[in-house]
């Protein structure tokens, strides 16, 4: 079992476009884990009526990983 100390970095209030979508009044939060493999970072851009709408994953090996919110589909 891994044991991973977690620091926030910041959290910051910004506007991000995604697919020509705009949203206004995210916040960025950044923060990284590290453990004996290395070191993991992690910055995700939440916003209040859609919740998050982008991840940005580092792991430790180099490998990234980014996922986003394609689109909004109202009911």
């Amino acid at each position: 079992t891994e044991i991973y100390t977690l620091s926030l970095h910041d959290a910051l209030p910004i506007s991000l476009t995604i697919n020509d979508i705009e949203y206004n009044n995210c916040w960025r939060i950044s923060s990284s884990a590290a453990s004996d493999l290395g070191i993991s970072y992690l910055t995700v851009w939440f916003h209040e009526e859609f919740g998050f709408v982008k991840f940005n994953y580092v792991i430790y090996s180099g490998q990234i990983l980014q996922i986003e919110l394609d689109r909004l589909i109202e009911h």
